[in-house]
């Protein structure tokens, strides 16, 4: 199987709230309300991160068992390119180091009780 590094497309306009996000698509002037996982997965679509990685990153940080997670961040990769969300299959298989590690970034958006 290919590996695909999931793209978000740049031209869309994008409202986080509450760790939620509802997306603005300007071509099709469509609305797309994304829950908590599905805003996390899309805000790690970078087209450098496999889904495998995303898996990896989602299971390490919340401490649940990987094949779960792994077949959740496939559906909703496969929904989000279904809604057009997506764009491609991501950039070449060359990596481009991020300044934030994927860990950082899903642990920025995992809610904090007071």
């Amino acid at each position: 199987m290919p590996v695909t590094r999931p793209l978000a497309r740049t031209d869309l306009e994008m409202v986080e709230l509450e760790g939620e996000a509802v997306i603005y698509d300007r071509r099709t002037k469509d609305l797309h309300y994304l829950n908590q996982s599905s805003a996390l997965v899309f805000d790690l679509c970078d087209g450098a991160t496999t889904m495998k990685e995303m898996a990896v990153a989602i299971a390490d940080v919340y401490q649940v068992v990987l094949g779960g997670v792994e077949r959740q961040v496939r559906g909703t990769v496969r929904e989000l390119r279904k809604r057009g969300l997506l764009t491609g299959k991501g950039e070449p298989a060359e990596r481009q180091e991020e300044e934030t590690d994927r860990r950082e970034r899903v642990r920025m958006d995992v809610p904090r009780s007071s």
